[in-house]
């Protein structure tokens, strides 16, 4: 039997208010090409690099490899030999509670 893991992604702040809830202030400022915008989308890009980075390097292995951001791990009714946590703290401590 291949070991069950867990690879928990955190949502970032881009990918949620921008380009989930088309936040109409947001979008103004990306328009305006505003740093502070550009910032949030430059650290999306790398978030999602990396999660496909763990990804990929996760799948190279004899496993059975579910993905799931840090909103649905409360959701998941599965249990896991391995959880790996791509994001911050509160990624890691949201997934250590969830399950």
């Amino acid at each position: 039997m291949k070991p069950k893991v867990l690879l928990v992604y955190k949502t970032e702040t881009y990918q949620q208010y921008v380009q989930r809830e088309k936040d109409a202030h947001l979008l103004k400022l990306l328009a305006k090409r505003n740093p502070d915008v550009l910032s949030l989308k430059q650290a999306d890009v790398i978030h999602r690099k990396s999660v496909k980075t763990v990804s990929k390097a996760l799948k190279n292995y004899p496993i059975q490899l579910d993905i799931a951001s840090r909103a649905q791990v409360d959701k998941l009714k599965k249990k896991y030999d391995l959880i790996v946590s791509v994001g911050g703290d509160g990624t890691f401590l949201q997934a250590a509670r969830s399950i």
